[in-house]
């Protein structure tokens, strides 16, 4: 083994160590082993970034919450007063529709009365019209 490889070697080693590895390491698996501590440092610090990252997110995630607060206990109010609204609506719906019934029945009522007046004027006018005059208002020939 030349002294380039044979550092490699010790210096792979004293690494597997460090992280606790201490399991036989033959120069043959040299390469694979090596490029499998690549892999895991390479994973670890990816980890290790993404959990940075992930707790950047949640600190402004809850600096959201924080902001939006008062914008969700506004939508509930306004959510409540809207809905109060809404049954005042109905209810004054409801009453106009009682109301319209009513003033309907009222004008059919007068309408009727009207029909029948009419109908009186009119037979009282032919009744007189047909009556005979009395005998002194009769035209003498």
């Amino acid at each position: 083994m030349s002294t380039a490889a044979e550092r490699k070697f010790i210096n792979l080693r004293k690494r597997l160590d460090q992280l606790g590895y201490r399991q036989p390491l033959g120069v043959e698996s040299l390469p694979l082993v090596e490029k499998l501590f690549s892999d895991l440092v390479h994973t670890t610090e990816s980890l290790r970034s993404a959990k940075l990252s992930a707790g950047k997110i949640e600190k402004e995630y809850s600096n959201f919450d924080v902001v939006l607060e008062p914008y969700r206990e506004e939508n509930a109010r306004l959510t409540r007063e809207n809905n109060e609204l809404h049954l005042e609506v109905l209810k004054l719906k409801e009453q106009l529709e009682q109301r319209v019934k009513g003033n309907m029945k009222n004008v059919n009522a007068l309408l009727s009365d009207h029909t029948n007046l009419i109908s009186d004027i009119t037979l009282k006018s032919r009744d007189q019209q047909c009556l005979p005059l009395p005998s002194s208002q009769v035209p003498s020939s």
